[in-house]
């Protein structure tokens, strides 16, 4: 009888049951939980499970397999129309997979997809697609993402009988679609045009005719195209001078017709396929990649690209073994057209570089000897390591004064030998890791001498 009334006296009264804070401040808490913590208070109510239920599909699921797959479709289409409409981002991700392999999987993935209209943005990849049954095939044909602006499809093997599947979503929404990331080009040629598509970054997995013009017609409204090149399919790519000059001929032959953009905000990808290219536009960044410094080949590559392109910002990473030249090369050369100033951006990897195995005064004469004939007005450079003869101790590069100190004993000396050796320098940046970015102005005498204004 005791213990009956003390258990009595203890209980909770109602009003002590009642959640400690409000819905309002747990669905706040919601945001700033994962998705294994937040399942677990879904569980509690079902305001909490609706909220939370929305915030995991609005972020977007990344599912790795079949069965994931249809899990999730059933868990959406369970609450038709209300789970749909907060799907907006869907990453499909088998990675060395095929996509589809049963007509389970198409059909619940189609009829998830069309009752989808919220969505903005579907990732693709895997080995290849698969089959889709003409019955899912069709009602996706008659189907139209008027919200999907972004669309990526990577299959890591190029099959003909996925090239419709492909199709077909590309038509899906290619009214809306502003951003596109493929394999291989060959099959873009049969969706027709995509009118305010912005972004294109294509990765080559063979090399095969493509038609820059073309590319050209059917996205006219085009600012960023990235060209890369699938180094697991393509161990060493050696462009086509018969491809080039196809690509050069049609751009001409175009022109009138809409074959040639007349200005690209950015240019990206391998500077072997941007040569074979040849793209013949106004850019504001160019940004090669994979350029050996060393290699007279790829100079000659890049120096074409500049003088086609005329960009005003140049990226270019580089290894900091390419700024050492072997006696056995000839002196390299870089020339450009460009009529105005240009910036350059040097980001210079020096994982391989060891203390004492370097002067870094060799660096920058090669730094200098390779970018002296190009008329660059800004010099952005940046290691990945801090490169002075000796690495001095950390404690020396903590706090604001030692910080000058570095600047002044170490930086300021190779910004005045590129100041020198680049006449028409007038700014200069170095980022150094541990360090901030430092800056100078470049003013010269009437004498011809270098003077660093910070």
């Amino acid at each position: 009888m005791e213990k009956t009334e003390e258990h009595l006296r203890t209980r909770p009264s109602a009003d002590d049951q009642e959640p400690k804070l409000n819905y309002d401040i747990l669905i706040h808490l919601l945001d700033f939980l994962d998705t294994s913590e937040m399942v677990p208070l879904m569980r509690t109510s079902k305001i909490l499970f609706h909220e939370g239920t929305k915030r995991i599909l609005s972020e977007g699921p990344a599912l790795n397999s079949e069965k994931e797959c249809r899990g999730f479709c059933r868990f959406v289409l369970a609450d038709v129309p209300m789970r749909p409409q907060y799907l907006r981002v869907l990453y499909l991700i088998w990675e060395e997979k095929q996509l589809i392999t049963s007509s389970r999987t198409t059909t619940l993935l189609t009829d998830m997809l069309l009752q989808c209209h919220n969505l903005e943005k579907l990732v693709i990849q895997c080995q290849r697609i698969g089959g889709i049954e003409e019955d899912c095939f069709n009602r996706l044909a008659e189907h139209s993402f008027s919200k999907l602006k972004e669309l990526s499809i990577l299959c890591s093997e190029d099959h003909d009988d996925d090239m419709s599947a492909k199709i077909v979503l590309l038509q899906a929404c290619h009214s809306v679609l502003e951003e596109l990331t493929i394999t291989d080009l060959s099959w873009l040629r049969h969706t027709g045009p995509i009118p305010e598509l912005r972004k294109l970054k294509v990765t080559m997995t063979h090399q095969h005719e493509y038609f820059i013009a073309f590319l050209a017609i059917i996205c006219p409204k085009l600012t960023h195209l990235d060209w890369m090149i699938d180094a697991f399919q393509i161990e060493e790519y050696e462009p086509s001078e018969a491809l080039r000059g196809m690509a050069i001929e049609t751009q001409e032959q175009l022109a009138n017709a809409g074959g040639r953009w007349h200005r690209l905000e950015h240019l990206g990808g391998d500077i072997d396929m941007l040569y074979e290219s040849a793209i013949t536009c106004q850019v504001d960044v160019l940004k090669p990649d994979f350029v050996t410094l060393f290699d007279n080949t790829d100079i000659l590559y890049l120096r074409t690209v500049l003088n086609l392109t005329q960009p005003r910002h140049v990226i270019l990473p580089v290894q900091l073994s390419d700024l050492l030249e072997p006696p056995e090369y000839p002196a390299k050369k870089l020339i450009s057209t460009h009529p105005g100033p240009m910036e350059l951006t040097l980001n210079v990897d020096v994982d391989e570089w060891k203390p004492g195995a370097l002067p870094a005064g060799l660096v920058f004469t090669s730094i200098v000897r390779l970018f002296k004939r190009l008329r660059i007005d800004t010099f952005n450079l940046s290691f990945g390591k801090f490169i002075p003869e000796e690495i001095p101790d950390k404690k020396v590069l903590d706090g604001r004064s030692s910080a000058v100190r570095v600047r002044k004993t170490y930086a300021e000396p190779y910004a005045e030998q590129l100041a020198e050796g680049i006449p028409s320098l007038q700014h200069i940046t170095f980022k150094i890791p541990e360090t901030p970015r430092f800056s100078w102005i470049v003013e010269r005498s009437d004498a011809g001498e270098v003077l660093l204004r910070e």
